[in-house]
C-alpha cells in the first residue's frame, strides 16, 4: 500500500475499483484536504481560473498514480491531498496528514489489522530554508516522518527541480554526513531522496543534487495518466478541407485537420517532466519488490519485521543504501537491476 501525499487523484479508467482509495481515514478522522473533484462546493474563484487554463499542479497526483501503477500494478494507492489547487502546501496540512498516517499505522499494529498497513509514502513537494521559521519547522516535520520509518514505512521524496545543491526538505532529511540525520540507522528506514534522469540516463538539468540525493529515476518526458479534460487552449493550426478521403470525411464532405492541441487531455494521458515523477517511480519499484518477496503471515504486524522487509526492498533498488551491520540486503540479480535503473 502506497500513500501519495499530493493533489487529488482523479477518476480514470486506469484506476478501477479498489486501486485508488480517496476517502483515507484514521478511525473516524479524515486524512488530507477535502476532495472537491466529486462536485463538492468550493469558492468559485478558487476552482475556475478566469483564463480557462489548467492550474499549475492540475493532474499532478493523477500523473503520479499512473506512474506507480506502471511499476506496481497491484499496489493500492491512498490518495492524501495536501497540495492546494494553486500548488501551495500549508505546513499545518502536511503535518496533520503525516501525523494521522502515523496514528493510522500504529492503530493497525495495535488492532492487528495488516490490511491497513502502509508500506510506502511518496511525497513530491518540499521547501528550502528561507528564515528561522523554516528551521523551527524541521523538527515538527521530521518527527512523524521518523515515526513512520520506525514502523517500517519507506519514505520516498523528490529532490526538487531548481538545479541546485541547496538542501530541499523533506528530501534532505535523507541520511548524509552533514545532514540532520548524519547516517543510516538499523532500526528505521531512511528517507530516500530521488533525483530525475533523462531517457539516456544522464541527470536531468533541472534536477537538484547533493550528498542527500542517493537515487535517480526517470523524470523527463514521461507518459502517464491525467484527468480526461480539455483546457481553453487550441491547436496552433486548424482548418477544414475538401480532400477526398472517404475514411476521414465528415458529413458534407468536410475534413477537419489540425496540429496537436497541447491542452487536450481527453484521452486521459499526457507527457510531463520533473523530479516529482522520479520519486513515485522508485516508490512503485519498492512496492513491486515487496510484492515479489511475498506477503508476510496474515498475523504479522510486527514493525521490526516491516523494517527488515523495507530495508531489503530499499537496498535492492538503491544499492548505495545498506542496513548497518548487514553485508547485503539483496540478491545478485536484484543488484544488477537496481544498478541499471539508477544510472
Amino acid at each position: 500500500m502506497i500513500a501519495v501525499l499530493d493533489t487529488a487523484i482523479a477518476e480514470h479508467r486506469w484506476f478501477p475499483q479498489g486501486i485508488v482509495i480517496r476517502d483515507v481515514r484514521c478511525a473516524d478522522l479524515s486524512i488530507g484536504l477535502p476532495d472537491h473533484a466529486d462536485g463538492a462546493t468550493e469558492e468559485p474563484d478558487r476552482r475556475i481560473p478566469l483564463d480557462g487554463q489548467l492550474g499549475p499542479t492540475e493532474g499532478h497526483g493523477t500523473f503520479i498514480a499512473g506512474l506507480i501503477r506502471q511499476k506496481c500494478p497491484t499496489a493500492t494507492i491512498l490518495s492524501v491531498q495536501v497540495i492546494q489547487d494553486d500548488g501551495v502546501v500549508a505546513e499545518a496540512d502536511l503535518l496533520e496528514a503525516l501525523n494521522k498516517l502515523w496514528l493510522r499505522q500504529k492503530l493497525a499494529i495495535i488492532n492487528n489489522r495488516p490490511e491497513d498497513l502502509i508500506d510506502v509514502v511518496s511525497m513530491s513537494l518540499g521547501y528550502y530554508h528561507e528564515d528561522y521559521a523554516d528551521l523551527a519547522f524541521d523538527p515538527l516535520l521530521l518527527a512523524p516522518i521518523r515515526a513512520l520509518a520506525q514502523l517500517g514505512v519507506a519514505i520516498i521524496v523528490s529532490s526538487g527541480n531548481d538545479a541546485t545543491t541547496r538542501p530541499m526538505y523533506p528530501a534532505a532529511f535523507a541520511p548524509y554526513p552533514d545532514g540532520v540525520i548524519s547516517d543510516v540507522l538499523a532500526d528505521e528506514l531512511p528517507v530516500v531522496a530521488v533525483g530525475a534522469s533523462n531517457p539516456d540516463r544522464s541527470v536531468a538539468l533541472f534536477s537538484n543534487e547533493g550528498a542527500w540525493v542517493r537515487a535517480h529515476r526517470p523524470g523527463a518526458a514521461l507518459v502517464s495518466t491525467l484527468p480526461p479534460t480539455d483546457a481553453a487552449g487550441s491547436p496552433s493550426v486548424e482548418f477544414e478541407t475538401d480532400v477526398k478521403e472517404p475514411a476521414l470525411r465528415e458529413p458534407y464532405g468536410k475534413t477537419l485537420r489540425s496540429t496537436l492541441d497541447p491542452d487536450d487531455f481527453t484521452a486521459g494521458f499526457g507527457v510531463w517532466s520533473g523530479s516529482s515523477f522520479a520519486a513515485p517511480i522508485l516508490a512503485g519499484e519498492i512496492a513491486a519488490h515487496l510484492t515479489a518477496m511475498g506477503l508476510p503471515p496474515a498475523d504479522d504486524v510486527d514493525p521490526r519485521h516491516a523494517v527488515t522487509r523495507g530495508w531489503d526492498a530499499i537496498s535492492a533498488r538503491v544499492p548505495t543504501l545498506q542496513r548497518p551491520g548487514q553485508k547485503s540486503g539483496y540478491r545478485t540479480g536484484d543488484a544488477r537491476d537496481a544498478a541499471g535503473a539508477a544510472q
